[in-house]
């Protein structure tokens, strides 16, 4: 959840279910938030809550982190199991499409915000950039990669609309600044073992709302920030994940090496999901047929500890 204002409590599990087997939650992540009254965790098995603003948090199970948030409990790691910093040391909101004062759809990308505390809107609109929906090329699941790439090469943004996409060549994201963004958890899903996305070593690039999926070919890496050997200092402008989810079975039979390559420095990974499936659809998960090896692997320098989950863990 993200940029959201509820005005009463909120419940992170299925408390209403009357069984108490079945309310099971594994974790979660809201950012840039308001609720004015408690937040209560539930069966949460973790959960992270970055630059929010909270009435007061009840619940614990093994691990619940604050970081840049108001309203929350002190440090007491591990029992009970919060850990808590003051201040987010970067953090940069992820873009957002909505509908200007004149009635035209725009992408709004947030600014950079440094040693910040609450969310970004509480005391006044958030800083940052609108780029109108023109400067966007607009995907459908009819789009092939070679359309993207020649769009991404020619300078434009690009919105992935819901669907389920089949890439089979690699989404080249090549421009500095550029802003890569899903609706409704777009899914990409790699065909004959190609990468499904990859950077090149440039400021600033922006990805998010975008579940990667493995294919029935093994992908040596799903997703890949900065090719390899990449040497540049981005930290004045930094390229950043949001809700970026890489989902190896659990779906369909699927296989990767990697599922997250960070090869550029200066990379924020904000709400991580990288996931090896553990249950799913029959005949999609199996200790050989789901298969892969490393859900985070980073080679680049100074990337801030990112928020990602893999079974059952939230970083």
């Amino acid at each position: 959840m993200r940029r959201v204002d509820i005005q009463g409590n909120l419940v992170l599990d299925d408390e209403t279910s009357g069984n108490t087997t079945s309310n099971w939650s594994s974790g979660g992540f809201i950012g840039d938030s308001v609720v004015s009254g408690q937040v209560n965790s539930g069966t949460q098995q973790q959960f992270l809550m970055r630059n929010d603003q909270l009435g007061s948090w009840a619940g614990a199970n093994w691990n619940m982190v604050f970081v840049g948030s108001s309203g929350v409990p002190a440090q007491s790691f591990p029992s009970p199991p919060y850990t808590t910093v003051a201040q987010t040391p970067t953090a940069d909101e992820k873009p957002y499409l909505y509908i200007d004062s004149s009635g035209n759809w725009d992408v709004f990308v947030p600014a950079n915000r440094m040693r910040s505390q609450g969310a970004s809107w509480a005391s006044g609109n958030t800083p940052g950039t609108s780029l109108p929906l023109s400067d966007f090329y607009i995907a459908t699941p009819a789009s092939t990669v070679a359309q993207i790439n020649a769009a991404l090469a020619g300078g434009q943004d690009l919105l992935f609309t819901p669907g389920v996409y089949q890439v089979n060549a690699p989404i080249n994201v090549t421009n500095p600044d550029t802003v890569v963004l899903g609706l409704g958890l777009a899914t990409l899903v790699s065909n004959g073992g190609a990468a499904i996305m990859q950077t090149a070593d440039v400021n600033g690039i922006r990805i998010g709302g975008l579940l990667f999926d493995v294919g029935t070919t093994n992908s040596s890496v799903l997703v890949q920030a900065g090719p390899s050997g990449s040497s540049a200092g981005h930290a004045a402008d930094p390229t950043v994940l949001s809700d970026v989810f890489a989902r190896v079975g659990g779906a369909t039979i699927g296989k990767a090496t990697q599922s997250l390559q960070v090869n550029s420095a200066n990379v924020v990974g904000d709400d991580l999901w990288l996931w090896r499936a553990d249950h799913g659809n029959n005949g999609t998960v199996g200790w050989t047929t789901n298969t892969a090896a490393n859900g985070l692997v980073v080679n680049g320098a100074n990337v801030p500890g990112a928020s990602a989950r893999t079974p059952d863990c939230k970083w």
